[in-house]
């Protein structure tokens, strides 16, 4: 049990339950305790930008850098879904639910695809210097798991 809890609610009975006469003025004297553990609402939070243009001298305001979308996903996002697809192997249309139940976030399978074809293009000079370094060793080691070899040919 936690002490102190973050919420306490006195449970206190208004009225004598065989007769019916008021308790209100009675002393009370605690008897039990019990605590229920339960997380709170996790809830999305769009932050809309708004663009003005100064129309007398002809200035258009810039948006914050990164914000390059009509509507797009914080890193966060991208970094729960990455990892509940990649690690967790849960599929696009589990995905979805998980994201439209848990964070009240509606997500398509197509901007889920999307946001990882966009992680991948990032780290694509990355996976090609670790090719390159494969390709170049003698011996290739791998874990227990096992590996699969592909020969170009």
């Amino acid at each position: 049990m936690s002490q102190p809890p973050d919420k306490i609610i006195d449970l206190k009975s208004s009225f004598f339950s065989v007769c019916r006469q008021s308790l209100e003025t009675k002393l009370f004297v605690l008897s039990s305790i019990r605590q229920v553990v339960e997380f709170p609402p996790i809830t999305s939070i769009y932050k809309e930008y708004r663009q003005y243009f100064a129309y007398n001298h002809q200035q258009l305001a810039n948006f914050p850098l990164g914000v390059n979308a009509l509507i797009q996903c914080k890193s966060i996002v991208k970094t729960l879904l990455g990892n509940f697809s990649i690690y967790q192997y849960i599929p696009f249309k589990r995905l979805q639910s998980l994201f439209s139940q848990l964070f009240s976030l509606p997500v398509s399978q197509g901007n889920i695809d999307n946001i990882f074809e966009s992680s991948a293009q990032k780290c694509s000079g990355v996976y090609q210097e670790i090719k390159t370094q494969i390709r170049q060793r003698s011996v290739v080691d791998s874990d227990e798991t096992g590996a699969k070899v592909y020969e170009a040919k």
